[in-house]
C-alpha cells in the first residue's frame, strides 16, 4: 500500500485526475435555471433597495428643507422683533461660527441697473445731459459672513 498509495497520490497532485474530478463534481451541481433565477431574484432585490434608498433619500431631503424653511423664519421673526433687518449667518450657522459666503448676483444686479439707470451727469455746464439706457451686467457677487 505504501508503493502505490505514494503512485496514486502523485498522480492526482499533477493535476490529471484531481482536475478531472472537480470538473465532474461542478458539472454536477451546475443547474442553469437555478442559477438565472437566483440572479434575476438578487436583480429584483437590488432594484427594490434602490427604489426604497431612493425614496428614503427623498423623504430624508424634504424633511430637512421643512426645518430649514422654519428655522429661518424663526430666525427672520427674531431679527425683526430686535428692530434690525439684519440677519447674520444662515440656520445651520448658528451664531455665525464659521465662514459663510451668500451669493449676491441677483441683488447686485437689480441694484447696478436701478442706480445706473437713475443716474445723470450734466456735461458742458448744463448743455449736455449723459445718462445710460442699455445697461448690462455679467459677473458674479457674493458676501461673506462670519
Amino acid at each position: 500500500m505504501r508503493r502505490e498509495g505514494v503512485k496514486i497520490l502523485g498522480a492526482c497532485l499533477l493535476g490529471e485526475d484531481l482536475a478531472e474530478a472537480i470538473l465532474r463534481a461542478d458539472e454536477a451541481k451546475a443547474d442553469a435555471q437555478a442559477d438565472r433565477a437566483r440572479r434575476e431574484a438578487e436583480q429584483h432585490a437590488a432594484e427594490k433597495a434602490r427604489q426604497s434608498t431612493g425614496d428614503v433619500q427623498q423623504r430624508i431631503a424634504e424633511e430637512q428643507r421643512e426645518r430649514e424653511r422654519v428655522g429661518r423664519t424663526a430666525v427672520l421673526q427674531q431679527a425683526h422683533s430686535n428692530g434690525t433687518n439684519e440677519v447674520k449667518g444662515s440656520v445651520w450657522n448658528v451664531n455665525a461660527w464659521h465662514w459663510e459666503e451668500k451669493p449676491m448676483t441677483e441683488w447686485a444686479t437689480n441694484w447696478l441697473r436701478r442706480e445706473l439707470g437713475a443716474l445723470k451727469v450734466d456735461l458742458l455746464g448744463g448743455m449736455a445731459e449723459l445718462s445710460l439706457s442699455e445697461i448690462s451686467v455679467s459677473g458674479d457677487a457674493s458676501v461673506s459672513v462670519r
